[in-house]
C-alpha cells in the first residue's frame, strides 16, 4: 500500500503519468529512473503545459513555485513570487480556472466567496511534486549525484505523500458512510483558525451533527494521544446548535495500538487503517 500510494501521490492517478512508473520500485527509484533523466517526459511536461497556456509564464511559474514551497496565504504568495498585490488576484483567478490551483476556506464559513481566511494549494498532484521538489532544486536534480537531492530534501517527499493521504481521506470517509459506519454529512472540508487546524470536518445542519477526522501517514501504530488531541481541537470549532451530535474518525497508514482500538469500540470512534475501516 505504501509504495503504490506514494506513486499515486505524485501522479494523481493520471494514466499518462502512472504508466511511466514501475509499481515494483519505490518512490525514490522511480523518480531517479523516470523523472530526473534529462529530456524525461515527466520533466518536460510541466514546461510544455505552462508554455501552451501562457504567452509569458514567468509570473505564473513564480506563483506555482511559491505555493509549492508552502506559501499558501495571499500575503505569503505576494512576497515569495514577487508579484504586485494588485496583479495577484487576476493571476490566481486564471490558475483556478485552469484547475492548476484551488482555494480553500474553513468548511464552517457561511460565505466562502467572501472569506478572508482562504488558502491556496496546487490542484494537480504532479505539479505539486514538481514545484515543491524538482523545480526549486534544479541544480541538484540535474546533478549526476542524485543522492544529494534525496538526502537534503527527503522531508519534502514525505510531506507530499502525507498531504496527499490527508487529501484522499475524504474518499475513505465517504466509503465508510456508504458502509453505514458513519451517518451522512452534506458538507466536508478542512477547518482551521489562528491556533489550530483539523484535517477534515463534516457538517450536517439538518440533524445538527458534526464529524471530526484526523489523518496520519505514520510509521508506527497510533495511540490515544491522537484521539485526545482531536477531541481537544474539536472544542474550538464554533458551529451548530447547543447539544450537537459529535462523531470522530481517525485515518492512519500503519494502524492503531490495542488501547486505542478498545477505546474506539466503547466510544463509537471510526478507525480506518490504510484505506479500509477496521472498526
Amino acid at each position: 500500500f505504501e509504495n503504490i500510494f506514494s506513486l499515486y501521490a505524485i501522479s494523481g492517478g493520471i494514466p499518462a503519468y502512472s504508466r511511466v512508473f514501475d509499481g515494483q520500485k519505490d518512490l525514490r527509484q522511480n523518480i531517479i529512473d523516470h523523472v530526473l533523466p534529462e529530456g524525461s517526459f515527466l520533466t518536460v511536461e510541466p514546461e510544455l503545459l505552462l508554455s501552451e497556456e501562457f504567452k509569458d509564464p514567468r509570473s505564473f511559474v513564480g506563483i506555482l513555485k511559491a505555493i509549492g514551497l508552502g506559501r499558501t496565504k495571499f500575503s505569503e504568495i505576494v512576497q515569495a513570487a514577487g508579484v504586485p498585490t494588485t496583479a495577484l488576484p487576476g493571476y490566481l483567478k486564471t490558475l483556478i480556472q485552469l484547475r492548476l490551483v484551488k482555494k480553500e476556506v474553513p468548511v464552517t464559513d457561511k460565505l466562502p466567496e467572501k472569506s478572508k481566511k482562504g488558502t491556496y494549494s496546487l490542484s494537480d498532484a504532479f505539479l505539486r511534486f514538481y514545484f515543491s521538489f524538482i523545480f526549486p532544486n534544479l541544480s541538484l536534480a540535474k546533478s549526476p549525484d542524485y543522492n544529494s537531492l534525496f538526502v537534503t530534501h527527503r522531508d519534502i517527499l514525505t510531506k507530499l505523500v502525507a498531504k496527499s493521504y490527508e487529501d484522499t481521506s475524504g474518499e475513505f470517509i465517504t466509503k465508510a458512510i456508504t458502509e453505514n459506519k458513519l451517518p451522512y454529512f452534506e458538507n466536508m472540508g478542512r477547518w482551521w483558525n489562528n491556533n489550530t487546524e483539523i484535517d477534515l470536518v463534516g457538517l450536517n445542519e439538518q440533524d445538527n451533527s458534526i464529524l471530526f477526522v484526523e489523518t496520519k501517514w505514520n510509521s508506527k501504530p497510533i495511540g490515544t494521544e491522537l484521539l485526545n488531541r482531536l477531541k481537544s481541537k474539536s472544542k474550538e470549532v464554533v458551529w451548530g446548535k447547543p447539544g450537537r451530535k459529535e462523531y470522530y474518525a481517525l485515518v492512519a497508514k500503519s494502524g492503531f495500538n490495542n488501547k486505542l482500538i478498545e477505546i474506539s469500540k466503547n466510544e463509537g470512534i471510526v478507525l480506518i487503517e490504510k484505506d479500509k475501516v477496521i472498526k
